[in-house]
């Protein structure tokens, strides 16, 4: 068989690039599954939501009718949402960087046609000022990678923009909700229900941005799948 693109392509820095093996594919596939199950927490969080939100008007309107018993069950609630939604976030974000990076230093990379090194894939997340643009920049490397002639999907900016987005409402809505020092019951209502609205619609745009997310890890792997550097002789 012919080989479609020249072996210098796979070696960086004298190094071969490490094979795609299943192992990879079965990464993308619970990557994918903790996605799912990510957007699926967005639902939930979106009716927990719903939930402070009623509580908060009766706290507003008949703040002397509201039990104990519903002021402790606000408390575990929020509690055990917001440990859920960390531990799950830190999960998928693991998966989904462990994804990106075995893909781009893989040997299915066409490396004439890459512009950033493959840690990029792991620490662009985390570097001020560059980590909002560097991790759509490696996934978009790492599609030309495969494919020097693919075109991004019209999809992917809404992922990256939901995924930006969703970021900053997160912190700003951290800072709305209530500490408990608050003059009466009637003011920590007004402040849950405002900090309740505002992130019902930045967990519209948190789940949006999970969905996207499942159709760019689908949409790169099928390209590795399908890259003409797996069909090389060695």
């Amino acid at each position: 068989m012919t080989q479609p693109y020249p072996l210098q392509h796979q070696v960086q820095q004298g190094k071969a690039r490490p094979p795609l093996t299943e192992g990879f594919f079965r990464i993308a596939r619970v990557t994918q599954g903790l996605l799912v199950l990510t957007a699926l927490m967005h639902v939930a969080l979106l009716a927990v939501d719903w939930y402070f939100l009623r509580f908060a008007e009766r706290m507003i309107d008949t703040p002397r009718r509201v039990p104990m018993e519903d002021l402790e069950r606000f408390d575990t609630v929020s509690m055990l949402t917001g440990f859920t939604q960390i531990g799950l976030v830190l999960l998928t974000g693991s998966a989904f960087i462990s994804w990106l990076y075995k893909a781009h230093r893989s040997d299915r990379m066409n490396e004439s046609a890459l512009e950033h090194k493959s840690f990029w894939a792991i620490i662009g997340w985390f570097v001020p000022i560059m980590s909002l643009f560097r991790p759509n920049q490696m996934i978009n490397d790492t599609r030309r990678g495969a494919d020097p002639l693919a075109v991004t999907p019209v999809f992917q900016p809404f992922w990256w923009g939901a995924c930006l987005l969703g970021v900053v409402g997160d912190r700003v809505v951290a800072g709305m909700w209530p500490t408990g020092d608050e003059p009466g019951l009637r003011t920590f209502g007004e402040k849950v229900k405002e900090a309740a609205m505002w992130e019902i619609g930045f967990g519209v745009v948190n789940l949006v941005g999970a969905v996207l997310a499942i159709l760019v890890v689908r949409e790169i792997t099928a390209a590795l799948r399908e890259s003409p550097l797996g069909l090389r002789i060695d």
